[in-house]
């Protein structure tokens, strides 16, 4: 399916923009057209040519030629504003349902004045100069789950406006997390099997939980295993009298809401344990998620309940 799709994406000379691959436009990918004043400047000079033909004047085939001559020129540097343009698009920033999607495109070295970034309906005029700096597109997400951005349209009309070229690029899809609920409680069956203790410092009797590494961690305490298997540096956490037990947010124990609105309860929760620092997990009807703390297990539990019972396009 992903080699049909590259040879029809080819066909329509269009690429696929993603965080890995830069896409770069060349000869293939430019379209050009006239404008609407280019089609009457070349009704102009049409007229231009007749009459100097009817009336056999040299200043009148010199000035028509002249004006050819510029417009002819004009529709090269329209199109060269944009041949040879590559883009690589950055990853973008976690974003939950309801907020602005922004995607950062690194335009490679060059002037290229008055570009118009086309997408979702949306115009964004640019300047790219020799320097080049990020370009910032604004976006809706307005679901969770993979989002696709859809077609990105690159126009010039520089530097005459008589002539517009454009190139249109797929842009990969990102992932968009469940709108978190303004506030939400743990339902007394939403902890598991276990009890809640408060605490303020770490115990060291019995493992519990992962979280993220952090500089000043004892050697003993790394989870080496993990770390042989590429899973990143984490350290383990012990329970003892002053640590407080890891939640279970369980789907569960949100029984009387919808589908949306427990995910949006159980995305309030994730996100409240993780700012207190408290080991989380999560159990969905077809995931379940050891608890763990730091931000791999944040995003992880996240992007489990932005892709519930959601099918990949």
């Amino acid at each position: 399916m992903n080699a049909l799709r590259r040879r029809f994406y080819r066909m329509l000379r269009r690429q696929r923009l993603t965080t890995t691959a830069p896409a770069r436009i060349g000869r293939r990918h430019i379209y050009i057209l006239p404008t609407r004043y280019g089609w009457l400047f070349a009704l102009l000079l049409v007229l231009m040519l007749v009459a100097s033909l009817n009336y056999d004047n040299n200043p009148a085939y010199l000035l028509t030629f002249l004006l050819f001559s510029l417009a002819a020129n004009g529709m090269y540097f329209t199109w060269r504003n944009l041949y040879g343009l590559e883009l690589r698009l950055r990853s973008p920033e976690p974003v939950f349902a309801g907020e602005n999607l922004t995607l950062h495109l690194q335009p490679s070295q060059g002037s290229r004045p008055a570009l118009a970034f086309c997408i979702a309906g949306q115009v964004f005029l640019h300047d790219l100069e020799k320097i080049s700096a990020p370009v910032g597109l604004r976006i809706p997400a307005l679901e969770r789950g993979w989002m696709q951005p859809g077609e990105l349209e690159i126009t010039s009309s520089y530097p005459l406006g008589l002539f517009r070229a454009w190139s249109i690029l797929e842009l990969a899809e990102v992932l968009v997390y469940p709108r978190p609920a303004a506030e939400a409680e743990l339902p007394p069956d939403g902890m598991g099997e276990q009890d809640d203790k408060a605490s303020e410092q770490e115990g060291d009797e019995e493992f519990y939980a992962l979280r993220d590494f952090r500089p000043g961690d004892p050697l003993s305490h790394i989870h080496w295993k993990g770390l042989a298997r590429e899973r990143g540096l984490m350290t383990k956490q012990f329970s003892g009298p002053g640590v407080e037990e890891p939640v279970v947010i369980d789907w569960a124990g949100f029984a009387p809401h919808d589908t949306e609105t427990r995910l949006s309860l159980m995305t309030r929760l994730v996100i409240d344990a993780e700012q207190a620092g408290r080991a989380y997990g999560l159990s969905l009807p077809d995931t379940l998620i050891d608890p763990a703390l730091g931000t791999r297990q944040l995003h992880r539990c996240l992007q489990a309940l932005a892709l519930f019972r959601k099918r990949r396009a």
